[in-house]
């Protein structure tokens, strides 16, 4: 927009200096067409822009939260991570928006902006005026038991808590209210606090593969990736390793909160103060290595995969890594010593 705007304003002089010494009239309607041309595309390319910068989240984090007490140190602490969080997302989101990416990263601002989110994605309280997106492999259990505590049901063991979620929040809104209030999502100031889980892409699938592939194929896990990397984020993709970016749409749909998994319990028990400062849900300890630094080494789980595979998955994830501040540059080394490795052997 910078350089259009450049050359826009140098065409726009020399236009003005040619129709101040013409003395043909076909000269003076060719300029007369151009100021018009240089006007429109001003006026284009300039709502383009406030079209990116409106529907984009950066920029619209609300620090208007309901005052906590000082005394509950996991809240606090939360909310301090949790801004911190919401900046970054912000930043990135603009970033990318704005075409700062790297050059392996073939994802496009169009496609970003066209990944709709099904109703079926959210869990929503009209009550307690909360949308959770949820991820599939990213504590849905979990949030499925802590949803019917907010809400004062009994949790049954023999039923899986999702199910059991989705069947009462059916009975507490309709599919109108759910859809007016996910939808305002979209919006500079949305009826409800928009809640969005994340966790690191490698761990989330190599979880997807123990958890649903491994036992009901003899594929390995290496061949797996491959099939992933190379087909990249188009659909019909499972839900259970379908990017987080392409699925609750982080940069177009304006969330409040942003929970990790690996702080996930102590995320959602502060998300709960706030919106019911009483409540008595208990959150099933989810903190997967009882810190945020993951126990997997990246590097021997990626071991006999190729550096085309290792850049297929950071360019499918690339925005799963950066928005929620995983840490890609190790991927990416591992890409590189994986490249160079294959070359000496050419």
């Amino acid at each position: 927009l910078i350089l259009l705007d450049s050359l826009l304003q140098e065409m726009f002089e020399l236009c003005l200096t040619s129709l101040r010494q013409a003395k043909v009239d076909i000269i003076k309607i060719w300029c007369l067409m151009v100021i018009l041309g240089v006007f429109l595309c001003f006026q284009y390319f300039g709502s383009i822009e406030a079209f990116l910068v409106s529907k984009g989240t950066f920029g619209r984090y609300s620090e208007d939260e309901i005052a906590v007490d000082g005394d509950d140190p996991a809240l606090v602490e939360y909310l301090r991570e949790n801004k911190e969080r919401m900046e970054r997302l912000q930043t990135e989101c603009y970033n990318f928006i704005n075409g700062q990416k790297p050059e392996y990263v073939s994802l496009d601002v169009e496609k970003l902006a066209r990944a709709e989110i099904s109703p079926g994605r959210f869990t929503v309280s009209k009550k307690y005026s909360i949308a959770m997106c949820k991820m599939a492999k990213i504590g849905t259990t979990a949030w499925g038991n802590a949803f019917l505590q907010l809400v004062g049901r009994k949790v049954d063991a023999k039923r899986l808590p999702n199910a059991m979620a989705k069947k009462v929040e059916g009975l507490l809104i309709s599919a109108d209210e759910k859809q007016t209030l996910m939808h305002s999502l979209k919006e500079d100031k949305p009826l409800v606090r928009g809640i969005l889980a994340s966790r690191h892409p490698l761990e989330r699938l190599y979880s997807a593969y123990t958890d649903k592939v491994r036992w009901r194929t003899s594929i390995s896990f290496t061949k797996w990736l491959r099939i992933i990397a190379r087909r990249g984020p188009k659909e019909p993709m499972d839900i259970h390793w379908r990017p987080i970016w392409l699925q609750c749409n982080p940069c177009f749909y304006n969330y409040r909160y942003l929970i990790k998994l690996e702080t996930y319990s102590r995320d959602l028990t502060a998300i709960f103060k706030q919106v019911k400062p009483n409540n008595t849900v208990v959150i099933k300890n989810l903190n997967v290595s009882g810190a945020t630094k993951s126990a997997i080494n990246y590097e021997e789980l990626l071991e006999k995969a190729s550096s085309s595979t290792v850049l297929g998955l950071l360019n499918m994830y690339y925005l799963d890594f950066v928005l929620f501040g995983y840490d890609i540059d190790e991927i990416y080394a591992i890409f590189l010593k994986k490249q160079e490795k294959e070359s000496g052997k050419r």
